[in-house]
């Protein structure tokens, strides 16, 4: 018997017009994985040692199990509301029963939050394309801006192409292997090296950091939920599934426990190796060498195919909103022009947001203090208690303990949204004082020269860590 995990409707068979018919369980886990364990893998070793091992790798359990807990109570309402496509048709779903003004309200939340969020991510992924790009070609000297861009020129041929997710399944599986080779590297080198070698004397190493602030707890909090928020596409995936009462399964069975093994290894194995000292992302923890530009390259890669998941997703709900509102012609012989216009606006867009906060570590915790607290914790909670408003609290089988837990999940996502926003918003405005504005060069960690990566050149003394260029 299929399990319900709290959902009214569970069991019922949905009807063949809200299903894309294609999807299976494996596929939708290596969907979920390629989406959350994307660029935020690669800060989990200064989130880790803000905290120390044993209390990073305990917030990251529990951060992890809110998200899964979250993304189960979406899943409890889209199995009512099977019609739904997008998150946003999900809302207007759960509040169709409520007041007018409310149901509005909570649609315009829910569509501009999510639209905010996919725009932030594809500025990151462009970004951090821009980075292995350069690091790639850490001897060609070329500065950020061009990088990113030449990066969003590569990822345009297959951004046009694919219009649907579950068109092609190799590069799903493709981008997996190139996460894992992103973080696999860095860390077997380290290991290779020895601790003794790679761990300074000045470096922590502790259960539990001996600095840890307040700010430097929530500035991880940011990190762990930027690294676990995948529910601003999971309805996406849900309706391409060909069994949706399946999704459980495979996001809490399949894909939750090789999110945890991935987010663990990479946080601990950075922490172990390097101390306090871990650099903002994985891969500059590598030498300018031939081991670092394979691991640049998996990191492309990888930075491609999580592009262009998202990228699909906001393009297919963006032209979908203009043909609904008659703001474009519904004709399907101008459906492929309407396409390729909208994803060169994304890509577009996508780049010049990412010179705007050219910092990785800090446009990952901008996003996990701002967007993520609202529209991947909040907004779901209130769809959900929504749904039992209107369903009934025993027809959903949620007892008092799973109430408690969602009162507890809004308000750590509050502290996370204040708190995290403001200490954010300080880190960013200090480093454009010593790293230089937006669209200016950042050549940090980049370039094989003692002015741009002291810490990657062993062969840096004092003398040779001069201004960096071009600010």
């Amino acid at each position: 018997m299929m399990e319900d995990y709290g959902s009214i409707a569970a069991s019922k068979v949905l009807s063949n017009s809200f299903r894309h018919k294609g999807n299976s369980a494996v596929l939708t886990a290596g969907l979920s994985i390629a989406d959350v364990v994307g660029a935020g893998v690669l800060a989990m070793g200064p989130a880790t040692a803000n905290l120390g091992w044993l209390l990073g790798s305990i917030v990251l359990i529990l951060l992890l199990a809110m998200n899964i807990h979250i993304t189960l109570l979406i899943w409890r309402v889209y199995m009512e509301y099977p019609q739904a496509n997008t998150l946003t048709e999900l809302a207007s779903a759960a509040f169709a029963k409520a007041p007018a003004a409310h149901q509005r309200a909570i649609e315009w939340a829910t569509s501009s939050i999510q639209s905010v969020w996919i725009f932030a991510a594809l500025a990151l992924y462009t970004l951090t394309m821009g980075k292995g790009l350069g690091m790639i070609f850490y001897d060609a000297h070329l500065c950020l801006p061009v990088w990113t861009l030449i990066g969003c020129l590569l990822i345009l041929p297959g951004n046009l192409h694919v219009r649907s997710l579950g068109e092609y399944s190799s590069p799903i599986w493709i981008n997996i292997a190139t996460t894992m080779g992103t973080c696999l590297i860095p860390i077997v080198w380290l290991a290779c090296q020895g601790v003794d070698s790679t761990r300074s004397s000045t470096a922590t190493f502790a259960a539990v950091a001996p600095d840890l602030t307040g700010s430097s707890f929530v500035s991880s909090l940011c990190t762990y939920g930027f690294a676990f928020c995948g529910q601003f596409i999971i309805v996406e995936i849900m309706s391409e599934m060909e069994n949706p009462a399946e999704f459980p399964k495979a996001y809490a069975y399949m894909s939750g426990p090789v999110q945890a093994a991935i987010f663990l290894f990479v946080g601990l194995g950075v922490y172990y190796y390097r101390g306090s000292e871990a650099h903002d992302l994985v891969l500059e923890e590598l030498p300018f060498n031939g081991l670092g530009r394979i691991a640049a390259g998996c990191l492309v890669v990888h930075m491609t195919v999580t592009f262009v998941i998202k990228s699909v997703i906001f393009c297919q709900h963006s032209v979908t909103s203009l043909s609904k509102n008659g703001l474009i012609d519904d004709d399907s012989r101008n459906s492929k022009r309407q396409w390729y216009l909208s994803v060169l606006v994304v890509v577009s867009v996508s780049w010049l947001v990412a010179q705007i906060v050219p910092f990785f570590e800090d446009l990952v915790n901008l996003m996990g203090a701002a967007l993520v607290p609202i529209g991947c914790f909040i907004l779901p909670i209130l769809y959900y208690l929504r749904l039992l408003m209107d369903k009934g609290f025993e027809s959903n089988a949620i007892g008092v303990a799973e109430l408690l837990i969602i009162q507890l999940e809004l308000a750590l996502s509050v502290v996370i949204l204040v708190y995290g926003i403001y200490t954010t918003s300080i880190s960013i405005m200090d480093k454009w004082a010593s790293y230089g504005p937006p669209f200016a060069c950042h050549c940090e960690d980049m370039w094989d020269t003692c002015s741009c990566s002291a810490s990657r050149v062993t062969s840096c003394s004092d003398t040779d860590l001069l201004q960096l260029p071009m600010h």
